[in-house]
């Protein structure tokens, strides 16, 4: 199974009374990369030297020559270690050549263990503002800042400094000892202060949502499928309801008013029926009671897609061989903008060529994002690789996306206005599919015409 077979259970909706599914859509959780000055205690064994010497000055013996004659040292070579024992572990005292114990030496001398305390970094640290979860391992999606643009981000809930990383200290101490670990074989280090913030690197963890408005009352419900160890839809419901900037990346304003524009007329009766077999099927495959070949056969099927799935497909290009793929799109800065999707494609460009298409923009701004966007596009894209794709302005007055991967798949998007409490609209994308190479030709032939 490729990938959008193995996921198509993660875009599987709840079911809410009363409330219109939106649609799956990813949020964005601010997460910094931290690294921190840090106070390190660490206790090993007492070197044996530094033992007898210890011992012969608390008996008494505290001339340098007289160690020497104890010892059987040279007086060089002696007073090297007394130098280190006194300038850098503080064990000793030495005045006119009379050597004492500190209270550290004497210490040392107790336990035969040599503790010290030492400045270090511990780097790699993450955390999450918004949780406030201190974290050693990076979230799984992790996307840099700034964030892109068509997808809502969260404003943080937390300050990062000392006094917030000293109430984590136990956590961060824990981390402390597993980043350690190789070193605990020959002495232990425990973490014993927290000095100062290194550096600190924004990021953004992606988070799958699924968005709902209540049919009456418009108000919206985020959930989070895969991300319950925090009461995350609360806080997204707070930042809409203040209108914060990253909340305002969830809504399509449509300032060009596009949900006038008409859309497309496609019937789509037999493939809403198909989409339900898949989910049954599915759910079969699972319990045992159908087969992997007969789950694939519904997947393959012309049917209608579940919000998310087409970008499971996109990311799945390899596995359909695809040498052509065609993207023509009024809402097109959805694709110019998503790096994981670009990043993914760049390594098969030249076995594949990208053809991208979109309606005139209605004014400056969208104009101004879509320069941005195509800059940024191929700013990533090496040289030898940029003639294997190309972006062109077309004369197309609908609202609506259709994508060919051919070989492959053949996808059509209408789109939908949900309006909500806040007065903007939600951008709900209604989409099927066909496997079918026929009609794949049939498209690509449609839009080349069309596109001349």
């Amino acid at each position: 199974m490729n990938q959008g077979q193995e996921r198509f259970c993660r875009h599987i909706e709840q079911y809410n009374e009363g409330y219109t599914y939106v649609g799956e859509t990813l949020i964005l959780c601010p997460v910094y990369e931290i690294g921190i000055n840090v106070l390190e205690r660490t206790e090993s064994k007492l070197p044996y030297i530094y033992e007898i010497v210890l011992k012969l000055v608390n008996t008494g013996i505290n001339k340098v020559t007289d160690l020497c004659h104890w010892l059987g040292l040279e007086e060089g070579i002696l007073s090297e270690i007394i130098s280190d024992m006194a300038a850098t572990l503080m064990l000793v005292d030495v005045s006119q050549a009379c050597i004492t114990l500190t209270p550290k030496g004497k210490q040392a001398l107790g336990s035969l263990k040599l503790i010290e305390m030492q400045k270090s970094q511990l780097n790699e640290i993450y955390v999450n503002v918004i949780s406030g979860f201190v974290m050693e391992d990076p979230p799984a999606r992790l996307m840099p800042s700034p964030p892109p643009k068509p997808y809502m981000f969260l404003d943080r809930q937390h300050n990062l400094n000392l006094s917030f990383l000293n109430d984590h200290f136990e956590t961060l101490a824990n981390i402390h000892q597993g980043k350690k670990r190789s070193d605990l074989e020959y002495y232990s280090k425990t973490l014993f202060r927290l000095l100062s913030i290194t550096y600190q690197e924004l990021h953004y963890e992606a988070m799958s949502a699924q968005i709902y408005v209540h049919n009456g009352t418009k108000n919206i419900i985020v959930h989070f499928p895969y991300n319950r160890d925090f009461d995350y839809p609360s806080v997204v419901y707070q930042q809409i309801q203040a209108k914060t900037n990253g909340a305002a990346w969830l809504f399509e304003r449509d300032t060009n008013n596009k949900r006038l524009l008409p859309a497309p007329i496609w019937q789509t009766g037999s493939f809403a029926q198909s989409l339900a077999n898949l989910v049954e099927q599915y759910h079969s495959f699972q319990s045992g009671e159908a087969t992997e070949m007969m789950y694939v056969s519904a997947y393959c099927s012309n049917r209608m897609l579940l919000s998310g799935e087409i970008d499971d497909l996109l990311f799945s290009l390899d596995t359909y061989k695809t040498k052509l793929l065609i993207i023509m799109s009024s809402h097109i800065l959805r694709y110019l903008t998503d790096d994981t999707l670009i990043d993914n494609w760049i390594p098969i460009l030249g076995n594949l060529r990208i053809c991208i298409y979109y309606s005139q923009p209605e004014n400056e701004r969208e104009k101004g994002q879509l320069d941005t966007a195509t800059e940024n596009l191929f700013r990533k894209i090496p040289e030898s690789k940029k003639n294997f794709i190309s972006i062109r302005e077309v004369d197309d007055r609908f609202d609506r996306t259709v994508i060919i991967a051919n070989p492959g798949f053949v996808i059509g998007s209408r789109f939908e206005y949900i309006p909500c409490f806040t007065g903007d609209f939600l951008l709900k994308e209604v989409s099927c599919i066909s496997f079918d190479p026929s009609y794949i030709s049939k498209w690509s032939d449609l839009i080349s015409k069309y596109i001349e």
